[in-house]
């Protein structure tokens, strides 16, 4: 009757564990497919068990390191794994063993980075071994959970390509868990391949099927909505008020499952929005958290990334010794042979040159902070990532800025602005460089031969920035301006005096870099300052 808990409540009433064991195992791929009571009712039965029995199943052991990754504590499911491979060597091998150290076990060595390796390595060769196999109680073929491990493998190396070819592979479910999976996977290649709004396709697709599937409080429906939220961010106006909630959707990732991916993204873009904001209190905080994760993650990786983000945070808050302990650490892991600096993967690679950039600058060493970026977008231009390579190219100009290489930073920046455009991303014009440059920059697009998008998106970043330039009062005045006043007129309808407004008009005249009233009330409405 499906009635699960009580029939292992009354086998371990009696002492039966052999048939609790049968039980669960006789269920195991149902429950794991959270279509019943999720992982928390799974976790349960398995708690019910002596600890001593468990050890005697193999299915069970595989069964406890499923419900361990669920929670997010692969190391806890390292030792499940690992005890579950042992016992194998001792009594063998089954169909149902074999299946689970397919979809559990490859799973798991996967998330953990264990043994990864360019072009496929273990995992084609597990590709191989496993063609034409079902799993006969789940009608799924195993081959699906390899093709998501060797898909998110080959993002992390930079071949798109082969990852779109294994995702196609995969050829995704929304009936079963291991579909949100590749849907997710998708949403990451096209997230790097410049497509953001395919990606996002994919991550409402995902969203929508982990709520049909595991309930509003799936972990899969988290990471959906955290991916989402960071691509919100990414694409939001500099001067509206988000209608986002970034904290919160990445913040709750890290109570469950996910891979390296999932943590980085989402803390690269919350530290960001920190460091913007200069709160180094919350940018902290989210670094700690992000730490306090790391050991039961068991991602080496991650423990590098956190390193990164906290060089990042001491540069921006002035910290050098801090600052230099992290950049030597950095580098001890950056200089490395080359096997193992391109098995850290280009994402991190990126984002430690351009860590590495800012705390050189932060010293004094602008041409080695050069050098450095220079290093990050060699990466992202060779991938074409253009997210990346506008964050690097707007951390460039800033530092030719500081160098007084004005012209080359504007011509670097002005490069940013067109790149930007391609996929709608404002959000890097608001760290390392200064507003004037980004005003300069995307005024020079707007009155130049660009296309209608590059200058539509020039222009609303220029009024962004340049709404900052303006008091409220000054925008008052301004569109007095637009609507035909005089100075009279609009003196009167503010209540103020003929010279307080000419003053006005005079600073407004300034800022806008015009001498005449038709002009100004021009080129503030061209850069969408007034209607």
């Amino acid at each position: 009757h499906r009635m699960i808990a009580e029939a292992v409540d009354y086998a371990n009433a009696i002492e039966d564990y052999e048939l609790s064991r049968q039980i669960i195992n006789d269920n195991c791929e149902w429950m794991r497919a959270e279509k019943f009571g999720g992982s928390s009712y799974f976790n349960r039965l398995l708690a019910n068990i002596p600890e001593e029995e468990i050890f005697k199943d193999t299915r069970i052991l595989f069964s406890k390191a499923y419900t361990s990754i669920l929670a997010g504590d692969f190391k806890q499911a390292l030792y499940y794994y690992h005890s579950a491979e042992a016992l194998i060597e001792k009594v063998g091998i089954t169909p149902d063993t074999l299946r689970d150290r397919l979809t559990i076990g490859t799973g798991l060595l996967f998330r953990t980075e264990f043994k990864r390796e360019r072009g496929g390595g273990w995992l084609k060769e597990l590709l191989e071994l496993v063609a034409g196999e079902k799993a006969a109680s789940s009608n799924m073929d195993p081959r699906v959970h390899v093709l998501c491990c060797l898909t998110l493998q080959s993002l992390a190396y930079g071949d798109f390509n082969e990852a779109r070819n294994y995702a196609l592979a995969a050829e995704p479910d929304l009936q079963h868990v291991i579909g949100i999976y590749c849907e997710l996977n998708f949403a990451l290649i096209e997230l790097w391949t410049n497509a953001p709004d395919k990606a996002r396709e994919h991550l409402e697709r995902a969203s929508e099927a982990a709520i049909r599937i595991g309930g509003a409080q799936s972990n899969l429906k988290f990471m959906s909505d955290m991916f989402l939220t960071v691509i919100d961010y990414w694409e939001s106006d500099l001067d509206a008020d988000p209608d986002y909630d970034l904290e919160p959707a990445v913040l709750r990732t890290l109570d469950g499952d996910g891979g390296y991916d999932v943590f980085s993204i989402g803390f690269d873009a919350v530290l960001h929005d920190a460091l913007c904001q200069k709160n180094f209190d919350k940018a902290k905080s989210y670094i700690e958290k992000l730490e306090e994760a790391t050991d039961r993650l068991a991602i080496e990786r991650l423990v590098q990334f956190a390193q990164i983000l906290r060089l990042d945070c001491a540069a921006a808050q002035h910290n050098l010794a801090e600052a230099a302990q992290l950049f030597d650490a950095v580098q001890s892991w950056l200089d490395v042979d080359e096997m193992a600096l391109e098995n850290l993967g280009w994402f991190l690679r990126t984002t430690a040159a351009y860590s590495c950039a800012r705390y050189l600058a932060a010293v004094g060493h602008e041409e080695e902070a050069l050098i450095r970026v220079d290093d990050g977008l060699a990466e992202v231009d060779q991938l074409d990532v253009v997210l990346m390579r506008v964050r690097g190219n707007v951390l460039k100009a800033s530092l030719l800025e500081q160098a007084q290489q004005r012209d080359g930073a504007l011509e670097i920046l002005t490069d940013a602005i067109e790149d930007a455009a391609r996929i709608g991303c404002s959000r890097p014009f608001t760290r390392d460089v200064t507003p004037d440059l980004v005003r300069e920059a995307a005024n020079w697009i707007v009155s130049g031969n660009q296309s209608v998008v590059v200058k539509d998106f020039a222009r609303k970043l220029s009024a962004s920035y340049s709404k900052e330039l303006f008091t409220v009062r000054e925008k008052e005045v301004l569109q007095g301006l637009a609507d035909g006043q005089s100075n009279k007129e609009i003196a009167r309808d503010l209540d103020l005096t003929d010279n307080t407004v000419k003053f006005h008009v005079r600073n407004i005249y300034r800022k806008l870099e015009v001498t005449k009233r038709v002009n100004g009330v021009a080129k503030a409405r061209n850069l969408g300052l007034i209607s």
